[in-house]
């Protein structure tokens, strides 16, 4: 548990999307998604340089497996054309993840432990 605490905060010190601007993806989940419900919750920071998708369980007993949903609006604004993108877990970077952009709408198969988050950060192809 120490390890995690350590990966936690090294990430919250060195990311320049923890710093950057805000959206709460969750009720645009909540609407959208019938697999999703009040017991998670979802948004994602972003910089110029770094994008992350953050989503927590914060119920004790369910793990939850869904398609979190990136809306239109952050897919634009993250200039990010069809097709898919790797994003990896800052809090585990041995879990790797693809979200699939289409017609401009992000989605990220995920399965939520209860009580755990995740840190995805976006791996753009330069």
């Amino acid at each position: 548990m120490r390890s995690f605490y350590k990966k936690l905060l090294r990430f919250s010190l060195n990311s320049e999307a923890l710093m950057g601007a805000y959206r709460e993806i969750h009720y645009f989940n909540k609407d959208q998604n019938s697999a999703y419900d009040h017991r998670i919750f979802s948004f994602v920071r972003w910089s110029d340089n770094e994008q992350v998708i953050i989503v927590s369980n914060f119920d004790t007993e369910n793990q939850y497996d869904l398609d979190l949903i990136i809306p239109e609006e952050i897919i634009k604004i993250w200039n990010l054309e069809d097709g898919e993108y790797s994003i990896v877990d800052q809090l585990d970077e041995t879990s790797e993840k693809i979200m699939k952009v289409k017609n401009k709408t992000g989605r990220i198969k995920i399965q939520l432990k209860p009580l755990e988050s995740n840190i995805f950060k976006l791996e753009k192809n330069e």
